[in-house]
């Protein structure tokens, strides 16, 4: 409880300590997490565009998140309401799912860099 307490005060006194990356601080370049964090707090302000702009894979995740969690409770809650959808991937087609993330991840890197994070 005290050292809560310590953490507070110096928060308080002080302010939140900025936290460096470690990849950018070596590299010089952003990772693919660049823009995590102002993705989530634009779009809890409602500025989707800059919540995008941000770090269009926050985005993505937030939005799909948005959309599973109330299906996710109405499926657990209210089954003879809301069907439980299952989906079943071969060998094939999850190295195909993976490979597509993959993609993504590299292009939302590619634009964090492009854009000079």
């Amino acid at each position: 409880m005290g050292s809560a307490l310590l953490v507070l005060l110096y928060v308080w006194v002080i302010g939140v300590p900025s936290v460096v990356c470690p990849f950018h601080y070596w590299t010089g370049f952003p990772c693919f997490s660049c823009g995590f964090t102002r993705s989530v707090l634009s779009f809890l302000r409602g500025d989707f565009c800059g919540s995008f702009r941000s770090n269009p894979l926050m985005f993505l995740i937030i939005v799909l998140w948005s959309l599973y969690i109330p299906y996710g409770l109405c499926a657990q809650f209210l089954p003879r309401f809301v069907p439980r959808i299952r989906v079943e991937f071969n060998s094939f087609d999850m190295r195909v799912v993976r490979v597509l993330i993959l993609a993504f991840v590299v292009i939302v890197w590619g634009w964090l860099i492009y854009d000079g994070r």
